[in-house]
């Protein structure tokens, strides 16, 4: 199963390496704003999953991969998840700006 999840997220990476655009940061921040009305910078944890498989790839996840894959594939990414359950907005586009343009300024 693991073998599964890298092999999964080696071909996320390389899509969005390819293809990632404003337009696809700019569809993100407009469906995150529909999960966060009040801006205040932070969803429900499990409401990433359903807005990364609405959006696909590059930024996005692919329809065909579980819940636990996903889960699994932001782990590796290191993607927050504070002890209110919830994701930061900066946080994560900090999270996949490093996984998908290689930032030097990213934590190893």
């Amino acid at each position: 199963m693991p073998t599964v999840v890298l092999e999964e997220f080696s071909s996320f990476k390389e899509i969005r390496e390819e293809k990632l655009q404003l337009s696809h940061f700019q569809e993100f921040a407009n469906l995150w704003a529909q999960k966060d009305p009040y801006g205040e910078g932070r969803i429900n944890a499990m409401e990433l999953i359903p807005m990364l498989w609405a959006m696909g790839p590059p930024l996005g996840f692919d329809d065909t991969m579980s819940t636990a894959d996903v889960f699994q594939a932001l782990r590796m990414m290191d993607v927050p998840v504070y002890p209110d359950k919830t994701v930061r907005y900066g946080a994560f586009v900090a999270r996949q700006r490093c996984v998908t343009l290689g930032s030097a300024d990213c934590p190893a």
